[in-house]
């Protein structure tokens, strides 16, 4: 009976213990020129798994384009996690300007600018001031809101 009760008790020790202590990282990045966004998950104890990155619809046009730039990736999340899930400690960095510009705007900002108007705002992203940035992201953000204001109904 006593050895039952041990291993109950060891059993809630090791999980009080383990509840604390994180066991997975959660990494996102956002390249502050395209809005690329790429994504790691670290788990403690085994080897890291390779980051996955997932292209923006304004990458795939620059590249179309003929543009190239060195990406700039910033951390925008960094989260750990215990074995239940749960938040542990968390961290994040000052996202760039364009992380506000979502693929879905893109979509509608790459449908309504011409191939001049993506090269200028590529020009901003890769060599403009912060204010700058944010003027080019903000006038992309309503350039796509017309375009999809615009749009019949179902987009």
């Amino acid at each position: 009976m006593w050895r039952w009760w041990i291993i109950v008790a060891v059993a809630v020790v090791a999980g009080l213990l383990l509840g604390s202590v994180g066991v997975r990282q959660e990494l996102r990045w956002v390249d502050g020129v395209s809005g690329s966004r790429k994504e790691r998950r670290v788990w403690r104890f085994v080897t890291p798994s390779p980051a996955v990155v997932t292209e923006s619809p304004l990458a795939k046009k620059y590249r179309e384009l003929g543009l190239t730039w060195e990406p700039n990736w910033r951390q925008v999340r960094g989260a750990e996690v215990d074995v239940f899930g749960r938040g542990v400690s968390s961290e994040g960095g000052a996202a760039p300007e364009i992380y506000t510009l979502d693929a879905d705007d893109q979509r509608w900002y790459l449908k309504a600018a011409s191939d001049d108007e993506v090269r200028a705002f590529f020009r901003v992203m890769t060599g403009g001031s912060e204010a700058e940035k944010k003027a080019a992201v903000e006038g992309a953000c309503e350039k796509g809101l017309g375009a999809y204001e615009a749009a019949p109904s179902g987009g």
